[in-house]
C-alpha cells in the first residue's frame, strides 16, 4: 500500500490513529492527535478515509424536540377532592 503525506492512518491491533508525516522506504512516521511522532512499518498501517457525512435536518424536527412537554395533571373526582386526608397516629401506646 502506498502512503502519502497528510493521509489519515490507523495502526492495526492498536488504538492509534494519526496523520502521515514522512515516508522512508518501508517505514512510515505518523503524528498522533496527542502530538507524538511514531514510526511503523507499512504493513502495520491502514489508510482511514473520513466518511463523515453531514445531513441536513428539517428545522421543524429540531423545534419539536426542543418544546417542553406539558405536564398532565391528575384529575380527581368531586368526592375525592373534599374528603379529608388520611390521618395516621404513629405513637406507640
Amino acid at each position: 500500500m502506498k502512503f502519502e503525506l497528510g493521509q489519515n492512518v490507523a495502526v492495526l491491533d492498536e488504538d492509534i490513529t494519526g496523520v502521515v508525516s514522512s515516508v522512508k522506504a518501508d517505514l512510515v512516521m505518523i503524528k498522533t492527535s496527542d502530538g507524538f511522532e511514531l514510526e511503523f512499518s507499512k504493513n502495520e498501517l491502514v489508510v482511514v478515509e473520513s466518511s463523515l457525512k453531514i445531513q441536513s435536518v428539517p428545522a421543524e424536527t429540531i423545534y419539536e424536540k426542543e418544546l417542553p412537554k406539558k405536564k398532565k395533571t391528575k384529575k380527581f373526582k368531586v368526592k375525592e377532592r373534599f374528603q379529608p386526608a388520611m390521618e395516621v397516629d404513629l405513637h406507640i401506646h
